[in-house]
């Protein structure tokens, strides 16, 4: 009997077999591992490519906004959950993967992860910025699972990441309700929540997690502590925090305009005091509005003119929305002017005298008061434009005109520019290097001054 034979008699051929298959799911579940580092290598190197380019326009933003103005507290909300804080329908767009279904609002996740993956996943998208404390159920039945966790991931290109492993039953039957206490620093609005689920090997080498065997029936964000946190005034959480000084009911409109006129003139001393005069400071005073009659008003026939009338109906007659300082006259030949907040109002001073033949009406003004006169009247036209100086015969050159006649042009250009001498001229204190950089002109007197000046010492 060879040593072989003897050999054999000692070796269980079926405890070969199993640590051969063990050793090949070893080797089969590094190469997947392998597989997925270089695929996240893969993912880091076009994020780091992408975060490269900036966006100025998109990320310009105001150095003082009306954002993070004020905090508000609030309190444990453990014991004020409904059905409508559940997140489970609320799935992350592309590109993250949703490797599952939803029905009734809950997930049931594959049998087996797409090609390429070793993991069937489930994402979601949660606003975290008023939670401390996620609660997710997971049930499992005969799930071939080996691991399962929560990732929570912070927006794009924040790096923040927060990894919680899921509890498997080792019978793969039972299920997972953890609560999973936030990172403060992903307590934020746009957090992507994702399920992945690690499933066996089989005997055909795929990974599977079983039929219908991991169903996902919460996702549920709350406060588990008191949190306090800055809000924009535009969130209506800052009503907590916007108090109206002028609402107390004790104060008559004319107490609340005064006391606002004094917020308003304090405003406007401060910002004189900071930025000095000449700053806009706003309006300081209210003035009041003559608010529009309803048509009910209108169609009830109030008094025709003075601060009770119907001011839309003209003194003529005809009706519209009068302008302020708008004179109409009424069929007795009387004259009256619209005044905001008073209405139309008779103009006593304006008189009408019937004429004798054609029995028309002559309207004429009656002006009160003095009228004022120049007392040094001017003698002469001439006598003014001789105090003008600068001022000559048949040319209209007032003061700031040139005195003296322009002179005539030489083939249709200025006398100075005809022989570039005067033009020369500005070249009189160049430097030597721009005078070396500087290409011929033309114009000899120009390029004359710029050879001479390159061979100036530096």
């Amino acid at each position: 009997m060879s040593l072989y034979s003897k050999a054999l008699r000692h070796i269980n051929m079926d405890r070969v077999k199993e640590l051969r298959e063990e050793n090949i799911k070893k080797q089969k579940l590094a190469e997947e591992k392998l597989q997925e580092e270089i695929i996240r290598a893969e993912l880091k190197k076009i994020h780091a490519e992408q975060t490269k380019h900036v966006n100025w326009r998109r990320e310009l933003d105001e150095a003082m906004t009306t954002s993070g103005m004020g905090m508000i507290n609030l309190g444990p909300n453990i014991n004020d959950l409904t059905a409508a804080d559940d997140k489970n329908s609320d799935a992350a767009p592309a590109p993250f993967p949703q490797d599952g279904t939803l029905s009734n609002n809950t997930w049931t996740m594959n049998s087996t992860p797409p090609e390429g993956s070793a993991a069937v996943v489930i994402s979601l998208s949660v606003d975290l910025s008023t939670s401390d404390t996620i609660s997710t159920q997971v049930y499992f039945d005969n799930a071939a699972c080996e691991e399962m966790s929560v990732v929570l991931d912070g927006p794009v290109g924040s790096g923040l990441q927060q990894e919680f492993p899921l509890s498997v039953p080792p019978s793969g039957t039972g299920s997972a309700n953890p609560n999973i206490t936030i990172n403060p620093s992903l307590r934020i609005k746009g957090v992507t929540l994702s399920y992945s689920a690690l499933g066996a090997i089989n005997f055909e080498g795929n990974r599977v997690i079983g039929t219908n065997a991991i169903r996902i029936s919460s996702t549920v964000p709350f406060r588990s502590n008191p949190m306090s946190l800055f809000v924009s005034l535009d969130n209506p959480e800052a009503a907590a925090f916007i108090r109206d000084t002028l609402s107390d009911d004790s104060l008559t409109p004319e107490q609340k305009k005064k006391k606002l006129e004094e917020m308003l003139g304090a405003s406007a001393e401060y910002l004189i005091k900071k930025f000095g005069e000449g700053i806009f400071t706003g309006a300081i005073e209210l003035s009041d509005i003559d608010i529009q009659q309803s048509f009910v008003d209108i169609a009830a026939g109030q008094t025709l003119y003075g601060p009770g009338s119907n001011r839309t109906l003209r003194p003529d007659g005809t009706s519209g929305f009068p302008e302020p300082g708008e004179m109409n006259q009424d069929h007795n030949g009387n004259w009256y002017e619209y005044k905001p907040g008073e209405g139309w109002m008779p103009i006593p001073s304006l008189k009408f005298v019937k004429g004798s033949n054609q029995g028309t009406q002559n309207a004429h003004y009656e002006p009160e008061g003095e009228v004022i006169m120049e007392k040094k009247k001017l003698k002469s036209p001439k006598s003014l434009l001789d105090k003008i100086p600068g001022y000559y015969d048949d040319k209209p050159a007032p003061l700031g005109f040139p005195i003296e006649e322009p002179p005539k042009m030489k083939n249709g250009m200025h006398p100075d520019l005809v022989d570039g001498k005067k033009v020369a001229n500005r070249y009189n204190r160049l430097d030597p290097t721009s005078a070396k950089a500087m290409p011929k002109t033309g114009n000899p007197h120009i390029d004359k001054k710029v050879k001479a000046a390159a061979k100036k010492p530096k």
